[in-house]
């Protein structure tokens, strides 16, 4: 399958942690980030909030939105096909959460480097 590499750095009394090479369409994923990290989920969640500002499923849905905005840039893959790639397997949710946090759909965006 395909797989967003991404680094997580997260600071936990004082000592650096991270996770690299996690496949975002996992079932578990913030099971194995946690597991990763040697943390509970509970813990996981506020200090990656405290750190970031986001929840995890937040910033890891921006980073997915993130990748495809270079699929959709630089490609001429269907939409569903960048979907699944980035981990998504619902196009709708995709083109929802892609507007969410780009302020258009994914077939504007790609319009505007034709």
């Amino acid at each position: 399958g395909n797989a967003l590499i991404f680094l997580l750095t997260l600071n936990n009394k004082g000592r650096k942690l991270f996770v690299g090479d996690i496949i975002l369409s996992s079932e578990n994923l913030y099971t194995d980030i946690a597991e990763a990290l040697g943390v509970s989920e509970s813990h996981l969640s506020r200090i990656f909030k405290k750190e970031t500002g986001f929840s995890v499923i937040e910033y890891i849905n921006k980073l997915k939105i993130k990748h495809s905005t270079f699929l959709l840039r630089d490609t001429a893959l269907p939409i569903q096909d960048i979907s699944r790639i980035i981990g998504i397997n619902d196009v709708n949710y995709f083109c929802r959460i892609f507007k969410k946090y780009m302020n258009q759909t994914p077939t504007q965006y790609r319009k505007i480097f034709k």
